[in-house]
């Protein structure tokens, strides 16, 4: 790692499956070894073994080291002997766990919730709707202490993104802009910041995640957005920066559920 360059504090499995992007990796080909790993990352051999495992599990790596120290093949899929990638969301997951789930517990099952209301939206989505899920599992990582820096979760979780995990740029840019961030920037000073760091992705999908967002409770319970949002103002006071935000977006934010609505109900009067 040169000096100065960002820690990574990914799981140490998404920084191993880096390697098969970074080395234009083909199907089949060798695969480092886990004592070649072990040295390239800094830890044990048996904490790399087992974030191969964790690959071979996913599908993204297949086979194990033989005695002749032979490490996994990048061979993918192995039925069809077909590499891929990790998914968006098979990514997402283990990122957010690890910076949420230890320090901020409730926040974490905030953000499962999250993301399995976007599962009940797949149909309006296509093809993105892998992306709006890792977007929904992420969208709070900037409360996590260690990225806690401005304060505003959405540019600082959006900074962490971009500048330690690589994220995909949509990935980021929802996360940025997730229920109506930009009016809280406003409020905070910040908006110049985060509207010329961040562009906005579609309106179908910031819609899509502020109806995941604003349905769901802190502890991942499925709700409705006015109870949401006088939750949120119950619990940061109604003169505070939060509970003014929040009152201020209201309309945009039920403008969000009921667009999607409209969009899950066409879509259903759809034939097959």
């Amino acid at each position: 790692m040169r000096a100065g360059a960002p820690i990574d504090r990914r799981p140490l499995e998404q920084q191993i499956a880096d390697i098969i992007t970074a080395d234009g990796l083909e199907p089949g080909a060798a695969f480092p070894s886990a004592s070649s790993l072990a040295e390239q990352f800094g830890v044990s051999r048996p904490t790399v073994t087992k974030a191969l495992e964790k690959l071979e599990t996913a599908g993204v790596l297949a086979g194990g080291e033989d005695k002749a120290g032979c490490g996994p093949s990048a061979l993918c899929q192995r039925e069809r002997s077909v590499c891929r990638l990790p998914t968006l969301t098979e990514w997402a997951y283990p990122l957010a766990e690890s910076l949420l789930a230890e320090p901020l517990p409730r926040r974490w099952e905030h953000c499962l919730g999250v993301a399995e209301r976007a599962r009940t939206i797949a149909l309006i989505l296509g093809q993105n709707a892998d992306l709006l899920e890792a977007a929904a599992v992420l969208h709070d990582i900037g409360y996590a202490p260690k990225l806690a820096k401005t304060g505003f979760h959405p540019l600082d979780g959006a900074r962490y993104l971009r500048e330690v995990a690589d994220a995909d740029a949509r990935v980021i840019n929802l996360v940025a802009h997730h229920s109506c961030s930009w009016l809280e920037a406003d409020a905070r000073g910040l908006r110049e910041e985060l509207e010329g760091e961040f562009p906005r992705e579609s309106a179908d999908l910031n819609d899509a995640l502020c109806y995941c967002d604003m349905n769901t409770t802190p502890d991942g319970i499925p709700t409705n957005p006015i109870d949401r949002i006088n939750e949120i103002t119950g619990r940061y006071g109604p003169d505070s920066l939060i509970g003014k935000f929040i009152r201020r977006a209201e309309p945009e934010i039920l403008g969000c559920t009921s667009r999607v609505f409209e969009r899950v109900a066409a879509a259903k009067r759809q034939p097959m």
